[in-house]
């Protein structure tokens, strides 16, 4: 019985959402999607073509792929964050993860992946993340890591490698994907 009051349930989230979908996107001006399947879709909820617009995705997905060659390197870490680590809007958000992860799951390793030196990298190396400073593939961290703590493009990137991402409510804005929302100061273990 649960099952089928579950499938029921799904059902009727998803004919809410279509209704939702259909609603905005027939109201724009212009819907952007990331491909001609995406563009086909808006199309059958009845949003005129010529109100979609396809911008390809950003990343060659291609490139940033498990099955891409590229040179495989022994990564010693679970975790990894990505950024330009220069900056104090990405160094201290990430300085904090690693704080309260290092609080509740001292177990796990962690890498930050790009700029960073000085005092900011001696920090990091404190709380046990491995500091890579810039490279020039980040595939082979991708590749390598169960988990991507992510803004922005490297989102993207983590998509493309197949890797699950925790990430911002503003950095989750990733259009056709589905990304489920937690509010909350806890690290999911």
């Amino acid at each position: 019985r649960r099952r089928v009051a579950r499938r029921v349930a799904a059902r009727m989230d998803f004919l809410r959402a279509r209704r939702l979908y259909r609603a905005v996107a027939r109201r724009c001006d212009a819907v952007i999607v990331l491909s001609r399947e995406e563009a086909e879709h808006f199309q059958r909820l009845g949003v005129d073509p010529s109100r979609l617009k396809v911008v390809p995705r950003p990343i060659d997905v291609d490139h940033y792929s498990p099955g891409a060659p590229f040179e495989r390197e022994d990564v010693a870490a679970d975790v990894a964050m990505f950024g330009d680590f220069r900056h104090a809007r990405n160094l201290e958000p990430a300085l904090e993860v690693l704080r309260r992860a290092r609080e509740t799951h001292p177990e796990i390793r962690w890498a930050l992946v790009g700029d960073i030196s000085g005092p900011a990298a001696n920090d990091a190396r404190a709380l046990g993340a491995v500091v890579t400073g810039r490279v020039e593939d980040m595939r082979p961290f991708y590749d390598a890591i169960k988990v991507v703590v992510a803004l922005s493009l490297a989102i993207l990137l983590a998509m493309a490698f197949s890797v699950s991402t925790l990430m911002t409510v503003l950095g989750a804005t990733v259009p056709g994907h589905e990304v489920a929302e937690a509010s909350t100061d806890e690290i999911p273990a």
